[in-house]
């Protein structure tokens, strides 16, 4: 009993610490999904805002270019050089942005590969929680069947105890009973010897005292 009460204890503290386990996992996760969804909202503005700055650019040049075309036809050549290197500079923030945008989009999966491992090792924590609670209710139960079983074990010895006093107390006043007879019928005995012995002389007399001894 005492060894089944240790391991229910020991299963107890066993499922405490699983519990903050579990509880710290769910933070874990709760957390990473909070950062996932701020890198996801923060690749969304730069989108937007990298797209109106293009579009603005574009606008802007777009209007330079024809304001030049208007004062000066022969500002052609330098107004294309300008429009490529525009297009040029937009080509390379829009590599730029590309790049920063792909790092955000890899560190999203990364996220959520590692938030998929969280949600994994809590479930797997929460099936280790339910098993020990399982396995608790079990000890419980078998506490309590020992239990059971040995208040009727000690009902049956107390009524055993109780029989054999019985039992001693019968054969007590049976033996009792038995040397009370025995003394009455030693003590008659002696009372039928005693009468014997005190009419022997007289009997004695009597019998010398008859003719022709």
């Amino acid at each position: 009993m005492e060894a089944l009460n240790r391991e229910l204890a020991a299963s107890q503290t066993s499922e405490h610490h699983w519990h903050q386990k579990a509880e710290t996992a769910q933070e874990e996760v709760t957390q990473l999904k909070q950062v996932q969804q701020q890198l996801e909202s923060q690749a969304g503005e730069q989108r937007k805002t990298h797209s109106n700055a293009l579009s603005e650019q574009q606008a802007a040049w777009e209007q330079r270019l024809a304001q030049e075309e208007q004062r000066h036809e022969a500002a052609e050549g330098r107004l294309m050089a300008m429009l490529d290197s525009a297009q040029q500079a937009r080509a390379q923030e829009e590599k730029t942005f590309q790049k920063r945008l792909q790092q955000s989009e890899q560190r999203i999966e990364a996220l959520s590969q590692e938030l998929k491992a969280k949600q994994q090792a809590l479930h797997t924590l929460q099936l280790e929680a339910s098993q020990r609670e399982q396995q608790l209710g079990e000890q419980t139960q078998q506490i309590t069947s020992l239990e059971k079983q040995q208040q009727v074990l000690t009902e049956q010895l107390d009524e055993a105890k109780a029989a054999l006093d019985r039992q001693a107390q019968q054969h007590a006043e049976r033996e009792a009973a038995l040397q009370q007879a025995w003394q009455e019928k030693l003590w008659s005995r002696m009372e039928a010897l005693q009468t014997q012995l005190t009419a022997l002389p007289d009997a004695l007399s009597k019998h010398n005292s008859k003719p022709g001894q």
